[in-house]
């Protein structure tokens, strides 16, 4: 059996492609049966830095992002430094 950590994170789904990248809390709403809810979610950063340090951590572990609008919104605040890791971790099929 093989896990692979994938994300499914719907950008503007709930709120901005920004409000997703940086963290969103949407206040509290009700729904369907009455019941009070609040959604909220990490940030699209804070998972991408968790994720580098799991990665780093064991060479043994894959992650798949598939939404393109956060890696290119994460990759342009990158240094050069850091996204020659990403590219290692890419060759070595992170």
């Amino acid at each position: 059996m093989h896990i692979i950590c994938h994300t499914h994170l719907d950008p503007g789904w709930l709120n901005s492609v920004d409000g997703y990248f940086f963290g969103v809390q949407h206040e509290r709403k009700r729904n369907k049966s009455g019941q009070p809810y609040q959604h909220s979610m990490p940030s699209v950063l804070t998972i991408f830095n968790n994720v580098m340090g799991a990665l780093l951590e064991n060479s043994q572990r894959r992650f798949v992002m598939v939404e393109m609008s956060f890696i290119w919104r994460w990759w342009k605040r990158l240094d050069e430094d850091y996204k020659n890791i990403i590219r290692k971790l890419i060759d070595q099929g992170q």
